[in-house]
Parts: C-alpha cells; structure tokens; sequence
C-alpha cells in the first residue's frame, strides 16, 4: 500500500488495487508513520540505567488473599515495561532506559505508583520497596526523586 502511493497512485486505485476500504488504508499509513518515527525515539533516548528493585509484598490482612496473584502481575508488570531479570521472589533487576532526570524521576515514579496500585486492587500492601542503582550502590529516594 505505501509503495503505491509513494509511486503516486491515487487512494482509489490503491483501494480498488488492494481491495480495501479508505479506513484500512488510513489506519496502514497512521502505523507506517508510527513505527518510522519509533527508532528515532529510542536513539535519542541513549542513557540507561541498571537498578535492583526489591519490594515485600503481604497480604492486607488475615481474612485476604491475594499475594500470589499480586506478585504475578508485578512480574508481568515489569516484565513488559523493561528489560528485566527476576533475581528471587523479591527482586528485579532492570535497565531503564531515559532521556534525562526528569524522565528518569517520571518512570520510575510511575512503576512504584503501578506496583502499589496492583497490590492495593487485590488487598494487598507492599510492606518495603526500595530501588537501588546498580552502578553506584546508591538508592532512589522518593521523596526528593533522586540518588542517594
């Protein structure tokens, strides 16, 4: 489809060519676009990081369940998020890649908020969570969003 209208093809003759409606050409030329400009995104965003996340998860009281469903989804959580490795039941590795401090703060801050938010939606609590940075053996303080 793009190969035809790169050559000049009116979007009837595209249409008629291909068999398909205005819509699904649209949609073909909107994704073309997308993953041509995703490459560029990701070279310019060449800093990353290497952090050990360890968090302790429990259930929030003795009449709940839940903690096995909880620690599933924040593995699959970060499993899909990052390049990650799963050290033990309570720690990850991860490389988070990103383009300056602001975005490091912004993802970081979004997977804790994430990882609390599952395990608040099935009763749940995580009782320590804490991010260290590989490199340095320094950890991340969310209060002030940075390295210490």
């Amino acid at each position: 489809m793009n190969r035809l209208l790169a050559s000049g093809s009116s979007w009837s003759v595209v249409q008629k060519t291909v068999g398909c409606s205005r819509s699904t050409i649209s949609q073909a030329v909107k994704h073309a676009k997308l993953s041509a400009q995703a490459p560029r995104t990701e070279l310019m965003a060449a800093a990353s990081v290497a952090v050990i996340l360890w968090l302790h998860v429990e259930n929030g009281s003795k009449f709940t369940r839940g903690k096995k469903r909880v620690r599933e989804e924040i593995d699959y959580l970060i499993a899909t998020s990052h390049k990650s490795t799963k050290l033990s039941d309570t720690e990850y590795r991860l490389v988070i890649r990103y383009a300056d401090d602001a975005d490091l703060k912004q993802q970081i801050d979004d997977l804790l908020h994430e990882i609390l938010h599952l395990a608040d939606l099935r009763n749940c609590v995580v009782d320590d969570m804490s991010v260290k940075n590989e490199a340095t053996g320094s950890f991340w303080d969310e209060c002030d969003g940075g390295w210490k």
